[in-house]
């Protein structure tokens, strides 16, 4: 059987490389640029969201909120960062950049696995990063996350968190209060 490819609005090729997680709107898979031209062999983060055929256009706005605030807040070092996106038929394809090293959810589980403990600098500077994405994003692009847990934050290949799936997230205006 071939592999699944994809072509990105842009004209990038994409193989099909592996499924990475599955969430309640979508699922993820990692895949690999193709082709002469760019940087092929790299990999990405392909997500896949699924949306309701009946209620298309409100389901559509929804997902766009979420682009958005991913393409707003990928210029911070600790957030994934946004590509691009397009939608065939029903289903919308969001391109964001690959982490290595998967979720803190699964990067703390394994440490569980082995007996082994995060040491406190480490536990202290994954703080700062999270706490400077979230600075960010709330004071300067006004987006609130809304979903923070160890599987929505990710793990790249140096060991930096990168915050990720916007799904939830919401923009407030400045001086604005949520609720």
């Amino acid at each position: 059987m071939a592999p699944r490819t994809y072509t990105t609005p842009q004209g990038m090729t994409l193989e099909y490389v592996e499924d990475i997680g599955k969430g309640n709107f979508g699922t993820a898979m990692a895949v690999r640029r193709t082709g002469r031209t760019g940087r092929p062999g790299q990999i990405y983060c392909l997500k896949k969201i699924r949306l309701d055929a009946v209620n298309f256009e409100a389901e559509k706005q929804v997902a766009l909120r979420e682009v958005d605030a991913m393409r707003r807040a990928g210029d911070h070092p600790n957030v994934v960062s946004f590509y691009e996106h397009w939608f065939h038929t029903t289903t919308l394809y969001v391109l964001m950049e690959h982490a290595a090293n998967k979720s803190l959810d699964t990067f703390l589980k394994k440490y569980a696995v082995e007996g082994r403990h995060i040491s406190e600098t480490k536990v202290h500077h994954f703080c700062e990063e999270l706490a400077g994405a979230l600075a960010y994003c709330h004071d300067t692009l006004g987006v609130m996350h809304r979903d923070i847990k160890p599987a929505n934050v990710l793990v790249d290949d140096l060991g930096s968190l990168r915050l990720a799936d916007f799904g939830l997230s919401r923009t407030v205006e400045p001086g604005a209060l949520a609720q």
